[in-house]
């Protein structure tokens, strides 16, 4: 009879753990991908709003497209371009003219254009699953032509951060340039590594 009460208790106590692991599987908020694409749309309007406060104050918004870097970018993203920025700076230092920055104007906020203010059509975002998102849009500089956008984005510890910027041809039919290819070729001619 003793038996019989330990393996009902037994019982008893494994159903109890079950169904705490399940409470707490389920009590894990789920995936709302319209709130997430609400989010992002909004984040892309925060960062032009911050892109023409900033560029208002500094034309070429050098002073600023670091801390920009740091608020919506990866760490990844951060390390390559830093990395980038460090040696256009050397050199720049080693009178090295012919390889001195890795773009004309350089800046993957706007893309090279320096006309303020900057606008934007959202168009879209696909998400691979709850962490990984494109998002499309077109960015409208003031008196210039329109350039087609693509951010590869990463949700990081809550956080939707950009993990890579691509710029699309004027048909607005592909994106031809990777940001981040072409940084890591600028950094592997510049260092051979």
């Amino acid at each position: 009879m003793k038996q019989i009460y330990i393996v009902l208790f037994a019982t008893l106590l494994l159903a109890s753990c079950n169904s705490g692991q399940k409470q707490a599987q389920t009590s894990e908020p789920e995936f709302d991908k319209q709130q997430e694409e609400q989010t992002i749309k909004a984040l892309v309007d925060e960062i032009y709003k911050e892109v023409n406060l900033r560029w208002a104050n500094d034309s070429e918004g050098n002073d600023y497209a670091n801390s920009l870097e740091e608020l919506y970018t990866t760490k990844e993203w951060q390390e390559v371009y830093n990395q980038l920025r460090s040696i256009e700076s050397e050199n720049l230092k080693s009178g090295n003219d012919e390889n001195v920055y890795f773009a004309e104007g350089g800046n993957v906020w706007t893309m090279g254009s320096f006309n303020i203010p900057f606008t934007t059509e959202f168009k879209s975002v696909e998400f691979s699953n709850d962490s990984t998102a494109d998002v499309y849009f077109i960015l409208k500089p003031a008196e210039s032509d329109n350039i087609l956008i693509k951010w590869e984005m990463l949700k990081v510890d809550g956080k939707w951060l950009i993990h890579n910027f691509l710029q699309g041809d004027e048909n607005y039919t592909e994106y031809v340039y990777d940001y981040k290819v072409h940084m890591k070729e600028f950094i592997e001619n510049n260092t051979g590594v």
